[in-house]
């Protein structure tokens, strides 16, 4: 039995991570990932200057007290000697489990007491490993309680560990579920890991989290075991994601082909045609306050509010980006944004770093994720305290997730096509690799909620609010094709939206094709419907004060605040500042 000492030994300080100078064969035929640092191509740091997400993993406090067993209270009727004797034998025959090992050595002092423990006690961390994703065992108190101590003290990455030579498999295996990853040996968890982390790209102070784990593995074991082993270990791993081999996103055809005849003459009936469609649309939808007021009510679009808190917490950490879509399907979450690059993927793993994180140690987090994303200005009360509030439950809902799924992997798409909406970038994903569940960090505008819900029925089995203003606007290329755009048009409804001959002709021009200057119509198509609004389109959007639509969609995503807006003068708010990390301070 490991006993402790009565005084405790520091932890061992992180290790430090050293530069990666060496890049993968040039032969490879993978795209999705190179486990190099000097592979990053230059203009891809994150132009927000994020801190690295690999890091040392801030302590969790070991001394709250942990999970007991139930205590069993005595039922005060009388029982006869037989009863009692029967209860007795019955005792014997399934004593209550006890874990004496356990509760002498938690909290752990660091991970080399870890490691000696587990090599001491293996039966007992293989019978409680087993138990922890069982609630109905009677171990799965204890199980929880020792992943937990042991999330502690394990780095993350667990790279000291292995440079040390730290060896046994129950150590690793309670390692690995510590970080919520599979593997039953120290290769194995590190596979894992850089697996999660193959699209973060590297910071202006560090490098890729992969790239130290890559470099690790080469001082530890060579270059030849991480060339032909470690490396297709990672990317056989990446293949498994449900985003993997995702298709490119692309712009659809608005110019006019040689094989289309009459074509202003079509387009001009597409004009009419779509003036009326999304006017009369928009006049038969309620205002944008009053449907989040209905959704906020619905208990069944919990997760689909948590979806878009997420979605939101990574504009806010990047403003620039416009409007944030995501997709979540198991172990990953895509990124998408109007103007979106591989600095997304950072941003989403600042968020599950802090996550992972309890007590003070999450508290400092959260400060330092709301002092960048009010970086140098002041917000006003009621928007701090709502930004608070949504990065808490967006933290609370990212530790479920992984709960559940596993580690995720962040898959950021980088914008293709200048201009076009996420949520468009999103669905296009969507229709190759179904079954992902989105998220979006702003209202529709008109056009990307008639593509969602009259174009796309289905594709996103949730609702969809848009404030009804259209701009023009990038068509993906899936209106390309006819009968999504008949849907969309709303081509075959019994009330024509234009005279009988016009509503022929179009119906002739869509029968078997799409026809372009049908697209170019629906793409040009702008009309704002409240000008005092003063909302831009997404594409001209900057990192300005919020407009109406966003402060009310924000409101909505908080949940606890009122949904009216606000008729204070901004410059009568009351303001506070928001908290400075100590580096900030000093500066």
């Amino acid at each position: 039995m490991l006993k402790k000492s009565k005084k405790r030994s520091p932890s061992p300080s992180p290790s430090p991570r050293g530069t990666v100078v060496d890049p993968t064969a040039e032969d490879s035929d993978t795209e999705f990932i190179n486990l190099d640092e000097d592979s990053e191509e230059e203009g891809e740091v994150s132009s927000d200057g994020e801190p690295s997400v690999v890091s040392p993993k801030p302590p969790i406090d070991p001394t709250a007290e942990p999970l007991g067993d139930e205590e069993s209270s005595i039922d005060g009727d009388a029982v006869t000697v037989e009863e009692s004797i029967d209860e007795d034998d019955s005792a014997d025959d399934d004593p209550a489990p006890t874990y004496e090992e356990l509760d002498q050595n938690i909290p752990f002092f660091d991970v080399d007491h870890l490691w000696k423990f587990a090599g001491l006690h293996g039966d007992l961390v293989k019978r409680l490993l087993a138990a922890h994703d069982d609630p109905s065992s009677r171990d799965h108190q204890a199980a929880l309680r020792l992943v937990a101590a042991a999330r502690a003290v394990v780095p993350d990455p667990p790279l000291q560990p292995f440079r040390d030579g730290r060896e046994g498999t129950e150590f690793w295996q309670l390692a690995g579920k510590a970080l919520r990853v599979g593997g039953a040996d120290p290769v194995g968890v590190l596979a894992e890991l850089a697996a999660a982390w193959a699209y973060v790209p590297k910071t202006p102070t560090e490098p890729a989290p992969h790239a130290a784990i890559s470099l690790a593995v080469r001082q530890v074991k060579g270059e030849e075991f991480r060339a032909k082993q470690f490396v297709p270990m990672v990317q056989e791993l990446v293949k498994r994601g449900p985003f993997f081999g995702r298709p490119h996103v692309k712009v659809a055809r608005t110019k006019q082909s040689a094989t289309e005849t009459d074509w202003k003459k079509v387009r001009s009936i597409a004009r009419g045609w779509v003036r009326g469609v999304i006017t009369a649309r928009t006049n038969g939808l309620k205002g944008y306050e009053e449907t989040l007021s209905t959704m906020v009510k619905n208990k069944d679009l919990k997760e689909d509010r948590a979806r878009d808190r997420l979605a939101d917490m990574i504009y806010c950490l990047g403003r620039t980006r416009v409007c944030v879509a995501i997709l979540h399907q198991g172990n990953e979450i895509a990124l998408f944004a109007n103007n979106g690059d591989k600095t997304m993927a950072v941003s989403l793993e600042r968020l599950l770093k802090a996550s992972r994180l309890t007590g003070p140690a999450q508290g400092a987090a959260v400060d330092d994720l709301l002092t960048f994303m009010y970086p140098n200005k002041k917000a006003s009360r009621e928007e701090f305290a709502q930004t608070r509030r949504r990065l808490v439950k967006t933290l609370a809902y990212l530790a479920e997730l992984e709960s559940r799924h596993g580690r995720i992997r962040p898959v950021p798409v980088p914008t293709e096509v200048e201009g076009m909406h996420a949520e468009m970038q999103a669905a296009t994903v969507a229709r190759t690799m179904p079954g992902g569940k989105l998220g979006i960090s702003k209202l529709c505008c008109v056009k990307c909620w008639l593509a969602l819900t009259a174009g796309l029925p289905g594709l996103f089995d949730r609702p969809l609010a848009t404030h009804k203003n259209s701009y023009p606007w990038p068509p993906p290329q899936f209106l390309e094709e006819p009968e999504v755009l008949a849907r969309l048009l709303d081509l075959h409804t019994d009330k024509p939206y234009l005279g009988v001959e016009d509503t022929k002709r179009l119906r002739e021009e869509l029968e078997e094709r799409s026809h372009s200057a049908v697209v170019n119509a629906f793409e040009l198509f702008s009309s704002v419907t409240n000008e005092d609004v003063g909302y831009l389109s997404s594409g001209d959007e900057g990192a300005g004060e919020p407009d109406a639509h966003t402060a009310a969609y924000q409101r909505y995503l908080s949940r606890d605040e009122p949904l009216n807006k606000n008729k204070r003068d901004a410059t009568t708010a009351q303001t506070t500042v928001v908290p400075q990390t100590k580096k900030q301070k000093k500066t």
